[in-house]
């Protein structure tokens, strides 16, 4: 992606601890993550942060898990392993279809929430999206679906490519170069 992310979303898979304790033991165990108060005082949770380089810079980390969020479970074998361009790492990475489908679920799910903030992250959602599609149509090497998506995740998925592709008819064309062996395909 070519902006600067205001928080990082982990996904955490084959992990026996819940949200709140893998943040714990993550901040135990590093000292550049730091536990805050949710800003909603009802809230139980507390939220991981990450200190980066430079004065009063930080990044809000989101560690998800399957089976939250309508998050499905991704089998480790499909997780791909990426060098990042700038600096000596290598990160593990889901194939862009699945990350496509949890993108468009955030755009929607703020979309139709009733809190400002909420709906305040839809045009990032949308840059987000469209800057996917174009790694997707440009890759030379795409990655194959597979068959460890539920049909309920497609679906929904398919209806809300629907919805975005109204909204954003000039993504359309891009939509359209989705192979029918993907879960996106514009012909369902």
């Amino acid at each position: 992606m070519s902006r600067s992310p205001n928080d990082i979303n982990m996904l955490v898979l084959g992990c026996s601890f819940t949200q709140e304790e893998l943040k714990r033991r993550v901040v135990a165990a590093n000292v550049s993550f730091y536990l805050i108060a949710s800003k909603n005082i009802y809230a139980t949770y507390k939220v991981l942060w990450y200190r980066l380089p430079g004065y009063r810079r930080s990044c809000k980390v989101d560690l998800l898990f399957p089976g939250i969020m309508n998050i499905p479970r991704v089998p480790t074998d499909i997780i791909v392993h990426r060098r990042h361009p700038s600096h000596n790492q290598t990160l593990p990475l889901i194939p862009i279809i699945p990350l496509l489908l949890l993108k468009l679920q955030a755009w929607m799910d703020h979309g139709e929430s009733t809190k400002y903030y909420m709906n305040a992250k839809q045009p990032t959602d949308v840059r987000d999206i469209t800057e996917l599609l174009n790694i997707f149509v440009t890759a030379s090497n795409l990655w194959e679906l597979g068959s460890w998506i539920p049909e309920s995740f497609l679906k929904a998925g398919r209806h809300r490519r629907r919805e975005f592709v109204k909204l954003y008819p000039d993504t359309a064309k891009h939509w359209s170069r989705i192979k029918p062996r993907h879960a996106l395909d514009t012909r369902k």
